[in-house]
């Protein structure tokens, strides 16, 4: 068999398919008489595309897929296309090849394959095995398409139901304590009736403590209650709802927190969800500052820039770390970290999925100067909100 004959054997994803477990199939495209015209139909292929030889090396790729990579067929010959893969996934992505290079068999694995811009994006490759005229092996031919869409969604979905589980037992909690904190606030009222003044001012000190005890509570059985429609809220209200939650944190990491409203604006909106966003960007502050600081947040009405109409918004500015011009290109990214261990890269995503969602903006500013670091997260939301029928906006 020529090259023309198994080099023709391109594989692409069809309806019929699915009866052979999702494997691509062999479209039989013969009519290219030499290596040339097979190249400029993989070329034209609306998936990323590369041969193997009988030694396993990658001998070849398609235009596609240099194009996605911002390589040459040069650096991606042999081994040289193992750059691109994730270093977590490298591992496996070889185990896969090799295992299936040596029993001849088809496969499928997913894998993250680095693009142009420095940005990993899930791929699903799809491996054949070629064989020539009399059956001998020449090598495997494989198609990858990007899925990254896909993965975010179905991560989304994992992240969605874990926290919708924590908040169901947060909820649970929180319902259980407050029937002791009644009884420990009704306790200490009747104690402080026949207490000295000493022992009075312990009590009311107590008693202020069960207050801020009893009104995390409140706020936690709060985040896990959502409305299926919108509803009018009053922004700077829910702002010190979520504010109420860090406040412990606050205090232990040394870190002042200034909030101005200018008035007092209402929201047509998904309470639940805008507490999600401020509780994502007012923590990812809190985790700016690491030696403390100062967070400055400020509710005031505004003008959208889009057609004039009017907002509201929130401005919240941190004099932590900062982040540089890479980090600030990438913060919208799903699965971008810069936490390692402790963050998944879902918070931004999120919260501008949230802001889209409300027909609203996101916007940062960051430095990195000494003694001029910071960052300053931006949201405008018009009065509408979730109601409006303007185009979103999403970030910037």
């Amino acid at each position: 068999m020529t090259q023309q004959d198994w080099a023709s054997r391109i594989p692409f994803v069809s309806e019929s398919s699915e009866k052979t477990g999702g494997l691509p199939v062999c479209v039989d495209v013969r009519a290219p008489e030499d290596e040339v015209h097979f190249q400029q139909i993989a070329n034209s292929a609306p998936v990323l595309i590369w041969l193997s030889g009988t030694d396993a090396q990658y001998t070849w790729f398609n235009k596609p897929w240099l194009e996605f990579r911002g390589c040459t067929l040069e650096q991606e010959f042999g081994k040289g296309w193992m750059a691109g893969v994730h270093p977590d996934d490298l591992d496996r992505c070889l185990k896969v090849y090799a295992e299936h290079f040596e029993t001849q068999e088809p496969f499928q694995m997913e894998y993250r394959l680095r693009r142009r811009d420095g940005v990993y994006r899930w791929v699903l490759d799809h491996g054949l095995p070629r064989f020539g005229a009399s059956e001998e092996f020449l090598g495997f031919i494989g198609s990858c398409t990007d899925i990254t869409e896909m993965k975010m969604a179905e991560i989304a979905l994992r992240e969605s139901e874990k926290l919708a589980i924590v908040g169901r037992l947060a909820s649970s909690i929180a319902h259980e304590i407050n029937n002791p904190l009644e009884a420990v606030t009704n306790l200490l009222y009747l104690a402080a009736q026949s207490a000295d003044e000493a022992t009075r001012a312990n009590i009311e000190a107590a008693q202020q403590e069960l207050m801020r005890v009893s009104h995390i509570t409140a706020q936690t059985l709060q985040f896990r209650r959502q409305r299926s429609s919108p509803e009018s809220v009053n922004i700077v209200d829910l702002l010190h709802s979520v504010l109420s939650l860090y406040r412990g944190r606050f205090t232990q990491a040394s870190i002042a927190v200034e909030s101005e409203e200018v008035d007092a604006p209402h929201l047509i909106c998904y309470a639940g969800e805008i507490r999600q966003l401020l509780a994502n960007l007012i923590g990812n502050a809190l985790d700016a500052m690491p030696m403390g600081g100062k967070l400055r947040i400020r509710v005031r009405t505004a003008r959208d820039w889009r057609d004039g109409s009017r907002g509201v918004r929130i401005t919240l500015a941190d004099n932590g770390y900062g982040m540089d011009a890479e980090t600030r290109q990438h913060i919208y990214d799903p699965f971008f970290t810069t936490k390692e261990v402790t963050g998944t890269g879902l918070g931004l995503w999120v919260s501008a999925g949230i802001a889209e969602k409300h027909h609203g903006s996101i916007s940062v500013r960051s430095s990195k100067r000494p003694g001029e670091s910071g960052t300053v997260f931006s949201v405008i939301f018009p009065y509408r909100g979730a109601l409006s029928d303007k185009d979103p906006v999403r970030r910037s």
